[in-house]
């Protein structure tokens, strides 16, 4: 998973394109772990 991909979800999270920071988390994590 490349870090741009990573930027542009944050990016859209912070556009409240995800209704809760739990979610956020859960995607960053998800994305994240496919990084290792």
């Amino acid at each position: 998973m490349e870090v741009a991909q990573i930027h542009a979800g944050l990016a859209e999270a912070d556009a409240g394109d995800f209704s809760t920071t739990q979610e956020v988390a859960a995607v960053f994590d998800k994305w994240a772990s496919r990084a290792d």
